[in-house]
């Protein structure tokens, strides 16, 4: 469950997926902190997995247009930097694309 959830949060905002989207997911961390233990899904947290699903079938990283400018941004998330290369053209059915 927390190697899914880790998968599912390092993605979620990409997916346009919030935390308070996701809770019912990350509610299944709670309880027995042994990695081995079973998980039982909720009804709750089975919806939001489908919700995941669709997001992701629904996205998909792109090819870098060499005819369109590359914007590198860095974004620092509790003191863990991270870079993301982008490109913007409002021709494109999804106007942002992100590598």
């Amino acid at each position: 469950v927390q190697k899914l959830l880790g998968s599912i949060n390092w993605v979620s905002s990409y997916l346009g997926l919030t935390t308070k989207q996701l809770a019912p997911l990350f509610a299944l961390l709670k309880g027995d902190r042994e990695l081995s233990s079973p998980h039982n899904f909720t009804v709750e947290a089975k919806q939001v997995l489908t919700e995941v699903k669709e997001a992701i079938s629904k996205h998909w990283v792109c090819c870098v247009d060499l005819d369109v400018p590359v914007t590198f941004f860095v974004v620092l998330h509790d003191l863990h930097p991270t870079g993301i290369l982008g490109q913007w053209n409002d021709e494109w059915e999804d106007p942002l694309h992100l590598e």
